[in-house]
C-alpha cells in the first residue's frame, strides 16, 4: 500500500505544482527536501540511535530488560499473544513503549527498530507484517503520552496561562484512538484482503514453503543478575541524588512559590518542566549503573551494541528520503494548502471548526510540518485560545503515521504492512476528534 501512496504523493504533487505554476518550488523541494532527509533528520538521528542501542544492550546483558518485561508481562502478553513472552522482542517493546510514554520523543525510535528487527526474526513470512508487527505499529502511532513535551513548550512560549491543561485531554484522546485503532486490528486481522502471505522466492521467482526455511534456535532474555546488599545501597544513593536533584528543579522551576500561592495550574505546568528535565538522563544513568553493578564492563558492551545504530541508520535513510521528499513535494506544491482550504470553505458552512483542518492534515505526515502549524495557530489566535488549545492538544494525542511506519517496516524489509495503515490512521482520526470536542466542553 505505501507503493501507491508514495506514488500518489509524487504524481499528485508535480500535477498540481504545474498547474498552480509552483513547478519551480516543486522541482526544488525534490532536492531540498532529500537534503534535508540526510542532514537534518538522519545524521542526527545516527547520534541518538547510536547512544540508544548502545545503553539498550547493556539492559539486556545485564537481565534488567527481563525484570521490566516480567512487570508489564500480563499486559504485553494480551497485545501479543504471538511473541513468546521471554523473547527480547518482548523488552525491546516495553522500553518503547516506556520512552514514548514519558515524552522521550525521537529516543524512543532506536528501542522500537530494535523490537522491529527483534519481531522480523518471529516472522514466518518476511516481507509481510505480522499481527504483532501491526500492534506495535499502532501503538506507536497512537502515541501513549503523559506529557507532549513540544506542544508544553510552544504553549509557554506563546504566554498561555495554563498550558498544562491540555495533558488530560490529550491522554484521554490518545487512549480513545488507541482502543479503537486496537479493535481494527483485531477486526481486520482476519479478512481476506490483508491474510498472511509468504513473499519469499526462490530460484525462478519460485514461492519458497515456509517449512523449507531453516529457523534459528529461539532467542530468550537474559537472567537478571542478583544485587548484593552494598550494590542496593549505591543504587538507594543514586535515587536518593536523583530525588533532590528533583527537589532543586522544582524550586528553580518556581513549583513551590506557585503551590503555596495556591496557582495548582502553575504549580502542575513546573512540576511537568522539571521533572522532564530528569526523566530521560536518570533513566539512561540508571540503566548503566545497574549494568556496571551487575558485573558487566559497560564501556564495552555500550560500544558493541551501539554499532547497531548506524547500521540501522544507513536501513532507514531511504526510505527516509522517499517519505519526506513525497510530503515536501505536496507542501511545496500547495496541495496540502488547497485541500485545507476547501475542506475549511464547506465546514463554515456547517458550523464545524475549519481553523484546525491542517493540524489534522499535517499531524499523520510531517512532525515538523504540525508543528508549524501548531506555531502559526497560537501566533494567530493566542496561546489561549480554544483554536491554539485544541491543536496542541491533537498534537500531542497522535503521532506521524506515515512516518512512523515508512522507517519502522522498512528497517526490516517489510514490503505488504497489511492492515496497519489503516488502523493507524483511523487511531488518529479518533484521537484528533476526540480531542476536538473534549477541548470544546473543556476549554471553549
Amino acid at each position: 500500500m505505501l507503493n501507491y501512496i508514495w506514488l500518489g504523493m509524487i504524481v499528485t504533487g508535480v500535477m498540481v505544482g504545474a498547474v498552480t505554476g509552483r513547478s519551480t518550488e516543486v522541482s526544488q523541494a525534490f532536492l531540498d527536501w532529500s537534503e534535508k532527509a540526510v542532514m537534518g533528520v538522519a545524521l542526527p538521528l545516527a547520534g541518538m540511535f547510536t547512544l540508544m542501542l548502545g545503553v539498550m544492550r547493556l539492559v539486556e546483558q545485564s537481565g534488567l530488560i527481563a525484570v521490566i518485561a516480567r512487570f508489564f508481562g500480563p499486559v504485553l502478553r494480551r497485545l501479543f499473544p504471538d511473541v513468546p513472552p521471554d523473547h527480547p522482542a518482548m523488552g525491546a517493546m516495553m522500553m518503547n513503549i516506556a520512552a514514548n510514554f514519558i515524552g522521550a520523543g525521537n529516543a524512543a525510535t532506536p528501542f522500537g527498530l530494535r523490537a522491529m528487527t527483534q519481531l522480523e526474526k518471529l516472522n514466518p513470512c518476511p516481507g509481510t507484517a505480522t499481527n504483532a508487527m501491526c500492534t506495535f505499529l499502532v501503538l506507536n502511532t497512537s502515541a501513549l503520552t503523559l506529557i507532549s513535551t513540544t506542544g508544553l513548550v510552544l504553549l509557554r512560549k506563546g504566554g498561555a496561562s495554563n498550558p498544562t491543561a491540555v495533558i488530560g485531554p490529550a491522554i484521554v484522546a490518545t487512549v480513545c484512538g488507541l482502543v479503537v485503532g486496537l479493535l481494527v486490528l483485531r477486526v481486520c486481522q482476519h479478512w481476506s484482503v490483508f491474510a498472511v502471505r509468504d513473499e519469499r522466492r526462490g530460484e525462478g521467482g519460485a514461492a519458497v514453503p515456509a517449512a523449507a526455511v531453516e529457523e534459528e534456535a529461539p532467542e530468550k532474555l537474559a537472567v537478571p543478575v542478583p544485587l548484593s546488599g552494598w550494590r542496593r545501597a549505591v543504587l538507594a544513593a543514586f535515587f536518593g541524588i536523583l530525588g533532590w536533584g528533583l527537589f532543586v528543579a522544582l524550586r528553580k522551576a518556581g513549583f513551590l512559590a506557585a503551590w503555596t500561592a495556591g496557582d495548582w495550574g502553575g504549580a502542575a505546568a513546573a512540576f511537568m518542566m522539571a521533572a522532564s528535565g530528569l526523566v530521560l538522563p536518570g533513566f539512561l544513568t540508571f540503566f548503566i549503573l545497574y549494568a556496571a553493578l551487575a558485573g558487566l564492563r559497560v564501556f564495552e558492551v555500550f560500544v558493541d551494541g551501539a554499532k547497531e545504530g548506524i547500521q540501522t541508520v544507513l536501513r532507514i535513510i531511504p526510505y527516509l528520503v522517499g517519505m519526506i521528499v513525497g510530503v515536501g513535494v505536496l507542501r511545496a506544491s500547495g496541495t496540502i494548502d488547497a485541500l485545507a482550504g476547501w475542506l475549511r470553505d464547506g465546514l463554515k458552512i456547517s458550523g464545524a471548526f475549519p481553523d484546525l483542518l491542517p493540524m489534522v492534515l499535517m499531524r499523520p505526515l510531517s512532525g515538523s510540518g504540525s508543528q508549524a502549524v501548531l506555531a502559526n495557530l497560537i501566533d494567530q489566535f493566542g496561546a489561549d485560545s480554544y483554536e491554539a488549545l485544541s491543536a496542541a492538544t491533537m498534537y500531542g494525542s497522535t503521532e506521524t503515521t506515515f512516518y512512523v511506519l515508512a522507517v519502522y517496516f522498512g528497517a526490516v524489509g517489510i514490503r505488504r504492512i497489511r492492515h496497519a495503515l489503516m488502523a493507524g490512521l483511523v487511531a488518529d482520526l479518533v484521537a484528533m476528534t476526540t480531542a476536538l470536542f473534549l477541548c470544546q466542553w473543556l476549554i471553549r
